[in-house]
């Protein structure tokens, strides 16, 4: 419902995707018998193969989502086509949600945005959109596609080199700290280092509940690139496993790589090919921490799996308070 303003009491704002998680948080939402006044669904240009089963899955979704929006507030949600790895593009929409729509409370489902958007949403929630009410909501898939099929052949149209805050300056990469969120795509890390490899950093295993095998298959699909990586800087780097919703120890792991490059008037240099919901909260820290110097490299692919996940898993939730008080709340490492 509208207050008595014209501002709306409660947004949602998500992905349509081929990936049938895209619906997730909105039956968490009706399961919890929560009610939405405005849904946003973006639409992005991103292309997946086999082309015919992008295009049925992706409307099929659409559909679904537009049924569960109905379901929850009552109006059609709107439809937005959005630049997918453009910054730029997602800032206009916060822009438009926080001075035109205004809504009381916002949903973001970062489930199937692009992490660079992710990213992006995390950097602008603790900057400029600060005084935003939000949640954030990132629903898991029950299982992956045949990765090791589809990976093989994977190629990138664009390697994107980009500041994790709009104020970051990149210098003294040389002695660069490096947090890399590994996922189940070996390639695409070894070709982010490619780009630039830190002196050292820290490895954060994303560990999902009663999963062990999603985060083994991450382990295995890095496995090659990290032997090396480590191998020639053992001291260096530090590896741990964090449960993808256990933001307190990823904030304190996180603190500590910040303090290092801090001593070293050096970077810190965000690898993001694990789960968003981590990835989420390291680009948050980092750019309320670290804004001056935060920087994440992405290889863009050239074109994604259609099967790439399968099922609507578990779904986790953040909300703004809960994040203030994390990054607020870790253990500083004196200096």
């Amino acid at each position: 419902m509208r207050t008595e303003t014209g501002a709306v009491d409660v947004a949602w704002v998500g992905a349509v995707s081929f990936e049938e998680r895209c619906v997730g948080s909105l039956v968490a939402l009706a399961a919890d018998v929560q009610r939405i006044d405005r849904a946003i669904l973006l639409d992005y240009s991103t292309r997946a193969a086999p082309a015919a089963v992008d295009q049925a899955r992706r409307s099929e979704n659409a559909d679904a989502m537009t049924r569960a929006v109905l379901r929850l507030s009552g109006r059609a949600p709107d439809r937005r086509q959005i630049a997918p790895y453009a910054s730029e593009s997602l800032r206009l929409l916060l822009e438009e949600i926080a001075n035109e729509i205004r809504p009381t409370t916002v949903f973001f489902d970062i489930s199937c945005l692009t992490k660079v958007h992710a990213i992006s949403l995390a950097s602008a929630l603790v900057s400029e959109f600060h005084h935003l009410r939000w949640r954030v909501a990132y629903t898991m898939p029950e299982n992956y596609g045949d990765l090791a099929a589809f990976g093989a052949s994977s190629s990138w149209r664009d390697i994107i080199i980009g500041p994790v805050a709009e104020s970051a300056v990149l210098f003294n990469e040389a002695q660069g700290r490096g947090i890399i969120v590994p996922g189940h795509e070996g390639d695409r890390l070894a070709v982010a280092l490619a780009e630039l490899e830190p002196s050292g950093g820290l490895v954060l295993f994303a560990d999902a509940k009663g999963r062990p095998d999603l985060r083994r298959l991450s382990e295995q699909k890095n496995q090659r690139i990290l032997r090396h990586l480590i191998g020639l800087r053992s001291r260096s780097w530090t590896q741990a496993r964090v449960g993808v919703a256990d933001w307190h120890t990823a904030a304190r792991l996180v603190t500590k790589e910040i303090e290092l490059a801090r001593r070293s008037d050096a970077p810190i240099i965000l690898f993001p090919f694990g789960p968003k919901s981590l990835l989420f909260v390291v680009a948050a820290q980092l750019a309320a921490e670290y804004p001056e110097a935060s920087w994440f490299v992405y290889p863009v692919p050239s074109i994604y799996d259609a099967n790439y996940s399968e099922g609507i898993g578990r779904t986790v939730w953040l909300a703004g308070e809960e994040l203030s008080g994390v990054v607020a709340g870790v253990e500083r490492v004196p200096s």
